[in-house]
């Protein structure tokens, strides 16, 4: 499990260019009030699908609703809002987040991973919540996910603050997680696919930052020693199902894509 305090320099996440620092005043896009608990209900069983980079979260998140029930609710990364967020100073001007991230990893990651967990828990509470509860909502990523990315840059007194922060933040949201779906991922595969689908943010990604972040997702959602066992009931995960996010999904029948989500959906229905 990647540990905030013993991680190896920053260069282990991504390459370095030349890069001048632009510091960006810390506003969220949602208010804190929005993360108070909701009048509005969630649903009755809600899953979180996690994985690395390049694991097919997309992908499975947009076919999966097919086998879903017809009120189920969505809720995708807001990653359109990390491309583009707004500095709110009437200037009209926004920033990309993910570029800002990835030109400078240690001046800029704990910015990062509060805005991401800020947006994150925002838009999944109105995306899913609503005034009838929906019988299955389905996230793309959660906060366990955002702790886990974080848990693999951060470091020293950064790493304390925004532990505690996650924390009051958890504590006060009204969705919580029913099961986690971990899309497990070789590093050869997610390295692939982030160089084919060759979006700008990601070309600097290396393949070190990629296997710590398996290390980190294995440990947590598969590890049988102490440390895990302690770890998954410190962070609240429950149910976990494993899938294989090796899988393309372009390759595969409808009938093959059904059996790959049945091991999800048998859960969901003794779940509900």
């Amino acid at each position: 499990m990647c540990t905030g305090g013993n991680l190896a320099s920053d260069d282990t996440y991504m390459t370095r260019g030349a890069v001048t620092a632009r510091h960006l005043p810390p506003v969220p896009a949602c208010s804190p009030m929005d993360i108070r608990p909701s009048k509005n209900h969630p649903p009755r069983v809600v899953l979180a699908i996690n994985g690395v980079i390049g694991a097919g979260k997309s992908t499975a998140l947009d076919k999966l609703p097919v086998y879903l029930p017809a009120d189920a609710r969505t809720a995708t990364e807001p990653c359109e809002e990390w491309q583009n967020f707004p500095l709110d100073d009437g200037s009209g001007r926004t920033e990309n987040m993910l570029q800002q991230l990835a030109d400078d990893p240690a001046g800029n990651a704990y910015l990062f991973q509060n805005m991401t967990l800020m947006t994150r828990v925002c838009g999944q509470q109105k995306n899913i919540c609503g005034p009838v509860p929906a019988s299955v909502g389905v996230l793309e990523r959660d906060p366990i996910g955002d702790w886990l990315f974080a848990a693999c840059i951060l470091r020293g007194t950064r790493w304390a603050v925004y532990r505690r922060w996650w924390k009051d933040i958890v504590a006060r949201l009204a969705v919580s997680v029913d099961v986690q779906v971990y899309l497990r991922v070789s590093v050869d595969t997610a390295m692939r696919r982030i160089e084919k689908r060759s979006r700008g943010a990601e070309s600097k990604i290396t393949r070190a930052y990629i296997e710590q972040l398996v290390a980190a997702h294995d440990d947590l959602y598969l590890g049988t020693g102490p440390e895990s066992v302690a770890l998954r009931a410190q962070l609240g995960v429950g149910t976990v199902v494993e899938l294989d996010g090796n899988v393309e999904f372009e390759e595969m029948n409808e009938a093959e894509r059904g059996q790959w989500f049945q091991p999800l959906l048998a859960v969901i229905t003794c779940t509900a």
